[in-house]
């Protein structure tokens, strides 16, 4: 993964599945990379607990139809990944 600054992330809404998928992603990707969930279900805490940086993880959640409302809502206690994130988005 050499070379990705964003990610985005869409899986089922299982706890255990996306913290194993930010584990691998913190684990492959530069240290600068975000990864962006569309977690719903979730607070923004829950799925960052075990993540060594959790500054790289923010909430992106696109409103519906996101085709016809280009609109993303992001979550992430720290204003600089939101800064960075917004290129992005």
């Amino acid at each position: 993964m050499q070379g990705v600054t964003f990610v985005r992330e869409n899986a089922p809404e299982i706890i255990d599945l996306k913290k194993e998928l930010y584990r691998k992603f913190e684990v492959l990707s530069p240290p600068e990379a975000l990864i962006a969930s569309s977690a719903s279900s979730f607070v923004w805490s829950t799925p960052s607990a075990d993540m060594r940086a959790p500054h790289r993880l923010l909430t992106a959640h696109p409103f519906n139809p996101p085709h016809l409302i280009s609109l993303v809502e992001m979550n992430c206690p720290s204003k600089d990944t939101l800064d960075f994130a917004e290129k992005f988005i």
